[in-house]
């Protein structure tokens, strides 16, 4: 395959993997909706950082290591599938941060005093612990990595491609997610979305964690 053509089938499959739905895609939406986009903004910033971290070490040959360790690999996902189930579990008590008093009338004291954004560093840390975000990585590397003279062109043509659909993926779910609050008028509504939006971020992990790279 022609390189030209080899990136351009690259930058499908990178778009499709960036803006389906994910663990950090259903979070961004969760955050936007609760705390608006200017507090996401690190969180979109940590899981920027943080995948092409992920990338540059697959393409560096971190995939070779789980194939050599696939138990460090099984541990991973067990560490993710754990902070998934806390994730969903402070997603589904969160209250928009702007509304303190919605938050009081569900449950006395306000939640939102409590809920924060996914920091950065949370946000990077989970990069690496996302079977998903690996199981893309080393997808991508696998299949459309040049070896020899072109390897230091092919993993950068790779990182910039990434880093463009993440951003832009990240931001637009995160706009999405401040596009549904403005039809989360209730505190009921609220308790709702947060709740659907938790069982989907550990729903949407299920599927990578069952399989193996």
């Amino acid at each position: 395959m022609h390189l030209a053509d080899q990136f351009s089938a690259f930058a499908i499959f990178a778009t499709i993997a960036a803006f389906t739905p994910g663990p950090n895609n259903i979070m961004l939406a969760a955050s936007g909706a609760n705390f608006g986009f200017g507090r996401t903004i690190p969180h979109i910033l940590g899981i920027t950082a943080g995948f092409m971290s992920v990338v540059i070490a697959g393409g560096l040959g971190l995939g070779s290591l789980f194939a050599i360790a696939p138990l460090s690999y099984d541990i991973l996902r067990i560490f993710a599938f754990g902070f998934l189930i806390y994730l969903g579990y402070k997603l589904a008590l969160t209250m928009p941060s702007e509304d303190k008093e919605l938050a009081r009338q569900i449950e006395g004291v306000s939640m939102a005093e409590r809920s924060k954004p996914l920091t950065f560093w949370a946000a990077f840390a989970f990069q690496w612990m996302n079977p998903k975000a690996l199981i893309v990585v080393f997808s991508a590397i696998t299949a459309y990595m040049s070896n020899g003279p072109a390897f230091l062109v092919s993993l950068t043509s790779i990182t910039i491609i990434f880093f463009i659909v993440t951003i832009l993926s990240t931001v637009l779910w995160c706009w999405l997610g401040t596009i549904i609050a403005h039809f989360l008028s209730t505190p009921r509504a609220y308790r709702i979305f947060n709740i659907s939006m938790a069982i989907l971020l550990v729903a949407s992990l299920l599927p990578a964690l069952t399989k193996g790279l």
